[in-house]
């Protein structure tokens, strides 16, 4: 892009809906303790709410009693504490439903039986949730831009990627091999341009809101090809759930040439026709080549998104 041509989004505005097939779990890189949470059940359904357990101890700072129990170091009786004593109307900053109540049972029992035979108590993971990343100013389930973006972003690569290979030019791999250090950077660089003109600036993606009563709290689950292999323990998380309702994002291309699109260093222009047809052939190929090697076998059936 020359340097008096500015990048301009004012007619490159496309808006899209964007439809949820499986449970997304995008995580904040926190899991929340059973202290920092209690769960409410109520016409046979449960709740969790992620309380601000701050606000509460600061409330309650004269409550001999909490103090009593916080004292001990119990962690099955403060957090019994909590449960009887905590309103979740008051102090909880957000809640999600949990729709398997044995999921909401074992949470519930979470360090219950943990003492160990010196009178302490051993640390206990099994009632942690892994949390979603939220909008700080709501609370809600976003799935990140960013995200989207480099998800539109592997398919070009890896077209171009394909396109030097039939070219007999050096690919990825090839540069990677010939320079651990540098040759992918090197690459990349000739394919996108350098960071400070990168050809992707020209793609804009907004962060996509999910309605309020989309989240909810299941079981992770890890499975092997081999039904006999277990997998990995995996905590709870909170997920944006299949069918939730309209997700609307925005994203915008840059128009100084006329046309929105994406401009390569070698002057190819990609509009999003292109885009989507690049995105498509990538994204098919590798969902058919999981569903037979997983998705397809027996024990995966539940499993399969479609």
């Amino acid at each position: 892009m020359p340097a008096n041509q500015p990048r301009r989004w004012d007619k490159g505005f496309i808006p899209f809906r964007l439809e949820v097939l499986t449970p997304v779990f995008i995580g904040c890189g926190e899991a929340l303790s059973p202290l920092e949470y209690v769960i409410r059940k109520e016409g046979g359904k449960a709740r969790l709410y992620r309380i601000d357990l701050q606000s509460w101890l600061m409330e309650h700072a004269a409550d001999q009693s909490v103090q009593n129990v916080i004292a001990t170091g119990d962690i099955s009786r403060i957090r019994r504490m909590l449960d009887e004593k905590v309103d979740e109307k008051i102090y909880a900053v957000s809640s999600s439903p949990i729709e398997d109540m044995t999921l909401a049972d074992e949470l519930l029992r979470a360090f219950a039986g943990q003492q160990d035979r010196r009178g302490g108590f051993q640390k206990d993971k099994t009632g942690d949730v892994d949390a979603a990343l939220r909008n700080p100013v709501d609370g809600g389930l976003y799935i990140p831009g960013s995200s989207l973006k480099g998800a539109m972003s592997t398919p070009l690569i890896d077209w171009l990627d394909g396109l030097a290979k039939k070219m007999g030019r050096p690919t990825l791999k090839d540069a990677n091999h010939r320079d651990p250090k540098r040759g992918m950077n090197d690459r990349l660089k000739e394919m996108f341009g350098s960071i400070s003109d990168h050809a992707m600036q020209a793609l804009k993606v907004s962060d996509i809101a999910a309605p309020f009563t989309s989240c909810a709290v299941v079981r992770a689950r890890e499975m092997s090809r081999k039904p006999e292999k277990k997998g990995t323990p995996k905590n709870p998380c909170e997920v944006i759930m299949p069918e939730c309702g309209d997700m609307w994002g925005r994203l915008m291309l840059d128009c100084s040439s006329g046309t929105p699109c994406i401009t390569l260093p070698s002057g190819t222009k990609l509009a999003l026709p292109d885009i989507i047809r690049h995105c498509n052939t990538f994204y098919q190929k590798r969902f058919m080549n999981e569903a037979k090697g997983f998705y397809l076998l027996p024990h995966f059936k539940a499993a399969f998104p479609c």
